[in-house]
């Protein structure tokens, strides 16, 4: 489950006219998230949820769910130089307003730091997506980790 493809969606329907309402909608895609993962939980069912996942904000709603599950938490790291570099190169849906939140960002990235929660950071400062050797040696690690709790 994608976060961005929530919020899309969201945003084609109700719109945003500036970056105020996107973040309006971000938060609410969040809930929608949250509500959906728990759902699925209560049926059994697997999934993956992909999205930035922020320190200090994603905490609270991700700990109840990761306790109801057999979770494996991977957190994806990069310079700030690359961040930004692969910011400004995504094509998304204008009403994110990347181009806006690019010229605003701040100088304090720690909001991009994993969430407290257990789990595995997968450092890729040198701009390189992890290769799929790298994600299937993560996803054995962890879930031995997992496993010897």
């Amino acid at each position: 489950m994608c976060k961005d493809t929530i919020k899309e969606r969201l945003l084609d329907t109700l719109g945003a006219a500036d970056r105020a309402a996107s973040q309006r909608i971000g938060s609410a895609t969040y809930a929608v998230l949250y509500a959906v993962a728990s759902s699925l939980l209560a049926a059994g069912t697997s999934f993956v949820v992909e999205s930035n996942f922020r320190r200090g904000t994603s905490d609270r709603e991700l700990a109840p769910l990761i306790r109801r599950a057999r979770a494996i938490f991977i957190h994806c790291s990069v310079s700030d130089g690359e961040r930004r570099r692969r910011y400004a190169a995504r094509d998304r849906h204008p009403g994110h307003f990347d181009g806006a939140l690019l010229a605003a960002w701040e100088s304090d990235v720690t909001v991009f730091g994993p969430p407290a929660l257990d789990g595995l950071v997968v450092n890729e400062a040198d701009g390189a997506a992890p290769t799929a050797e790298t994600v299937a040696a993560v996803m054995r690690a962890l879930t031995a980790m997992s496993r010897s709790q």
